[in-house]
């Protein structure tokens, strides 16, 4: 039930042969996450999709503020 509702979220994509699921080697990490917060912090599927949000958003913010950094030490330089 645990993999149904991931899947149903759209958490980790599942891929179905014969009827067994199996998930990309790239997606082992994300899938490990969402375990951990299921199981040892008891978050629902909804509340791991928030996080999972907020994760990425923090991710994109991190490369953007490296990106900015990198343009400025240019100018500094100048």
């Amino acid at each position: 039930s645990f993999v149904e509702h991931i899947e149903a979220y759209g958490l980790v994509p599942f891929t179905t042969v014969q009827e067994k699921k199996f998930v990309a080697v790239g997606d082992l990490a994300t899938l490990e996450r969402c375990c951990r917060l299921f199981y040892d912090l008891d978050i629902n599927p909804p509340g791991i999709d928030a996080i999972q949000h907020l994760l990425e958003r923090l991710a994109a913010l991190q490369d953007e503020n490296i990106g900015l950094r990198n343009r400025l030490r240019l100018y500094e330089n100048e």
